[in-house]
């Protein structure tokens, strides 16, 4: 047995059986495997069955990856994905879902979905939500939210300079 084949076995063995038993890490390990297809073979339908099952312990993570492989596929069932509820408490599913809707060319409806996103406190919601809103170039953007942040670091670290905690 060459040693990809032998890993691969090994992952079998260590993540199947736990996942069927209902340890919902190695469910969502299960799930992401089954996108990937490296040591599963490729499946979206398994893939979204584990990850699925991994959020019902998990919560929204798993579906965030969920809805990560969708995107990444250009699959349509991203919509009915973030259909499924009408306030999404991970604001990071909005940055991702508004970025899908404006690669379809769908720009006022990601502007929309990105505002909800940074109303929650996504940076990178907001980032894409004033470049649709404003066309504004990311550096723009992003640059300010930079710069304010190091300050905002440098008063913390000053103020705390005798903290062993404060990493420097």
């Amino acid at each position: 047995m060459d040693d990809f084949a032998d890993k691969q076995e090994k992952w079998k063995d260590y993540f199947l059986p736990r996942a069927e038993s209902g340890d919902p890490d190695a469910q969502r390990a299960v799930g992401l495997e089954f996108s990937a297809g490296r040591y599963l073979p490729k499946d979206l339908g398994q893939s979204e069955f584990w990850l699925r099952k991994a959020s019902e312990k998990l919560g929204e993570r798993p579906l965030f990856q969920w809805m990560k492989i969708l995107v990444r596929e250009r699959d349509p069932r991203v919509d009915a994905l973030f259909a499924e509820k009408s306030d999404w408490s991970l604001a990071a599913i909005y940055y991702l879902y508004g970025f899908y809707l404006a690669s379809e060319g769908k720009i006022k409806d990601a502007e929309t979905v990105c505002e909800r996103g940074m109303n929650k406190g996504n940076l990178f919601a907001e980032a894409l939500y004033y470049r649709y809103k404003y066309r504004w170039p990311m550096k723009v953007i992003v640059i300010p939210r930079i710069i304010n942040t190091a300050i905002k670091s440098f008063l913390v670290a000053q103020a705390n300079k005798d903290d062993d905690r404060v990493l420097r």
